[in-house]
This record gives structure tokens, sequence and C-alpha cells, in this order.
């Protein structure tokens, strides 16, 4: 009798785990949908819901939404791949980033990329702002050991969204 109720109940941890994984993707793709209605809604300011990205979730996730392209740039970071993160960046942020980078070899430059990300656990979109139809300003808290508020603009260009820096800088 223990065998069959410790196999019935192992049973009903694996459909819930399958409907949790189920709901988990159902989230996601109703997320990108809202992202999708909002940035094409330019018009009244509208506010977007948070999204928490913790570490271990990291990964290149396009370009398809502001906060995809916020954690692929991120994520790019992570890996060391210098290449990868200016293709994550606006045109302006491109040419900001390779003039702080001129006088930097290339081990330098992802050895400063894997610094900044070392001791984050974590990014929480709080808030997002539409500027206008292809920018969007987003209030990011990144977590970790120095947790810190920042503001961070994200341009549409050529339907991507791309990092364009830090607002104000």
């Amino acid at each position: 009798g223990e065998v069959s109720r410790r196999s019935d109940t192992e049973s009903g941890m694996e459909k819930v785990r399958g409907e949790n994984r189920r709901l988990q993707s159902e989230n996601r793709a109703l997320r990108q949908q809202r992202n999708a209605a909002v940035i094409g809604n330019a018009g009244g300011a509208p506010r977007m819901p948070a999204g928490h990205f913790p570490r271990e979730n990291w990964e290149f996730l396009g370009y398809g939404t502001p906060e995809d392209a916020l954690v692929s740039a991120i994520w790019t970071m992570q890996q060391g791949d210098t290449q990868a993160y200016l293709m994550s960046l606006s045109p302006e942020e491109q040419d900001r980033m390779r003039q702080r980078w001129q006088d930097r070899t290339e081990k330098e430059i992802v050895e400063k990329h894997l610094s900044d990300v070392e001791f984050i656990s974590g990014i929480r979109v709080l808030d997002s702002q539409v500027i206008d139809q292809d920018r969007i300003l987003m209030d990011v808290y990144i977590q970790g050991e120095a947790s810190r508020m920042q503001k961070v603009v994200m341009q549409r260009i050529d339907g991507q969204w791309k990092y364009g820096g830090e607002a104000g800088e």
C-alpha cells in the first residue's frame, strides 16, 4: 500500500510540474503579446507590468521586445562576447562604447563586462514608459550585492529593440 501511495504521489507531482511548465510558457507568450500591443500604441503613454529576470534564466532572447533585448545585452556581457554585445546596442550607443573602448584590449573589455555582471543576481523591470513609437524608458532594478536602480532607454531600429544606454548619459 505504501509503494502504491508513493507512486500515486510521484505521478501527481509530475502532473503538477507539467502544468507549471505549461503555465510558464503560456505566461511568457501572453507577456510578449502584451508588450507588442503596448509598444504599438504610443499615443497614451501606457505602462507595462514588471518583468523579472533572475541570473539563472538569462539567455539570448533576441530583440523582439525591449525586455528581451535588455536581457540579451546583459547575457552577451556575461558570455564575454563583445561583438554580440555591440549588436545589441543602438548605433549611438555602439559609437559611445567604441570611444570608451578605444584604448582597451579585447581581453580588458571582456574582463570589464564579466566584472560588471558578476554580482548581479537578477534584473527586474519595474516600469516602462513609451517615449515615442520607437523609444521606451525603463526603470530597471539591478539585484545583487550592489543593488541599484537604473533608467535605461530602449530604442527600436529596423523593427528590433536595442539598448540605447542609461537615461541622461
